[in-house]
């Protein structure tokens, strides 16, 4: 299936819903005719569709679905004549709550693929920030500032260091790893849009010092995200003996 993106989710989920405008069905059609991608995740959809409302429907769903239709025919009078789920892209009730939080959960995990928990063990016996070095010779308050988010991060007062590192200017010699630092608080938080922004600095030079760090913890990200083919890319670039994540990143690329 076509990895969507989180839009994407969003689109699928508000037609299925039919909560769209008559403006942003015209919209949605428009987009359907136009990009040949969104419309072949749709076609695979429809496959989907099929499994599931052959093991899940029942006259309650298709009762729903009846009032569903009627409710679109009323709507059929708008101006802009919104389109419909017709039989080509119809799901059950059923069907539609079982697609919405399967691209909530993870559409491979029903193929035997759990990309979140991959990525929780990944991250739990991957390689951690350690900063026990500077800790011994950090005279400087700017070494100081990075130690005590990082104390934060440790002591899983994530909120807190997320607000210790919000107040440090792009100029602090420590600035990268504070962003480090807060995407693992974000992610923790399970604020994965803006751990995977927080990093987008580092992640934009590849010749960066940090940059191995980064994409290790943006394929996390991706993972969490359920978007595999994004983690293989980052993951294939910091398997290169040069970077410290080498072991790790052919390790769980093994496992994609």
């Amino acid at each position: 299936m076509q990895e969507p993106t989180d839009q994407d989710m969003e689109l699928i989920r508000r037609f299925l819903e039919f909560e769209m405008t008559p403006e942003e069905l015209a919209a949605f059609e428009s987009r359907l005719e136009s990009d040949s991608v969104f419309a072949q995740l749709m076609a695979e959809y429809q496959e989907l569709q099929r499994t599931i409302h052959t093991n899940f429907s029942s006259p309650e769903e298709e009762q729903q679905r009846q009032k569903w239709a009627g409710w679109l025919e009323e709507k059929d009078t708008n101006t802009a004549k919104p389109i419909r789920p017709n039989q080509r892209w119809w799901l059950s009730a059923a069907a539609a709550a079982a697609v919405i939080l399967g691209l909530f959960v993870g559409y491979q995990s029903s193929l035997g693929v759990d990309y979140g928990a991959l990525a929780a063990e990944a991250r739990a016996q991957g390689p951690e920030l350690k900063y026990g070095a500077l800790r011994t010779t950090a005279s400087s308050t700017e070494a100081q500032a990075l130690l005590e988010g990082y104390d934060l991060l440790q002591a899983e007062q994530y909120e807190a260091c997320l607000a210790h590192f919000s107040s440090i200017s792009t100029v602090h010699p420590y600035y990268d790893d504070g962003l480090l630092v807060q995407s693992i608080a974000h992610q923790h938080l399970e604020q994965w849009e803006a751990a995977h922004n927080v990093l987008e600095p580092i992640l934009q030079q590849e010749n960066h010092p940090k940059f191995g760090m980064a994409a290790w913890q943006a394929s996390l990200i991706y993972l969490e995200k359920n978007q595999p083919e994004s983690a293989r890319k980052l993951l294939e670039k910091i398997a290169q003996p040069h970077y410290r994540m080498a072991v790790e990143a052919k390790q769980l690329l093994e496992q994609l």
